[in-house]
């Protein structure tokens, strides 16, 4: 996946991401886990999503004030729960990326 890029301060582009075509979360829960990438330290953590297709797993994450002040290299995570119970991350393996960049204007 390309990186999710933004400017630092920005909040009007929400985060958007497809988990996987061959999923439905209708009637799950959905939370974005995001941490700065050197120093480990928790940027976001089990924020809710919103579920915009339940099919194929399409979600938004809308920035709360603060979230996106520190520039820096990020990574996330997408945690689904589902009404059974059962709990998938998203991507299974390691993590998606993110940058926020300084403003330079």
């Amino acid at each position: 996946m390309k990186p999710f890029t933004l400017k630092r301060g920005d909040r009007g582009r929400p985060l958007v991401v497809t988990l996987t075509p061959d999923v439905n979360i209708l009637g799950a829960t959905v939370v974005l886990n995001m941490r700065n990438r050197d120093t480990g330290a928790m940027a976001i953590t089990r924020g809710a999503m919103t579920i915009l297709q339940a099919s194929p797993g399409r979600v938004q994450y809308d920035w709360q004030a603060g979230q996106t002040d520190a520039a820096g290299v990020y990574e996330f995570e997408v945690e689904v729960t589902f009404a059974n119970g059962q709990r998938v991350t998203y991507p299974s393996d390691g993590y998606w990326p993110l940058i926020i960049d300084p403003d330079l204007g």
